[in-house]
């Protein structure tokens, strides 16, 4: 797992470094991220991260029109739910 948390370390450094604007929001991570952004940073199928996010506290929901509805998660609250602390 420790190649998980290196990639994702590495991930997270380059957004900090290619985004040029400030506060809080700043950082899209600090927004929240998706379950297809976990599935692929954990290297996991996107039905088995939401089967396991399945207690996991949501950070936000945004509704994309009448149907689509995207759900975030704070990615350090999500983390111990899709692998082993």
């Amino acid at each position: 797992m420790s190649d998980a948390h290196e990639k994702l370390s590495l991930l997270v450094e380059q957004n900090r470094q290619s985004n040029s604007g400030s506060g809080l929001y700043a950082d899209p991570l600090n927004r929240g991220v998706s379950v297809a952004w976990l599935a692929h940073v954990f290297r996991m199928d996107k039905q088995a991260v939401q089967r396991k996010l399945g207690n996991c506290p949501v950070k936000t929901q945004r509704r994309r029109g009448d149907k689509m509805t995207t759900t975030l998660y704070d990615l350090a609250t999500a983390a111990p739910f899709l692998v082993t602390p």
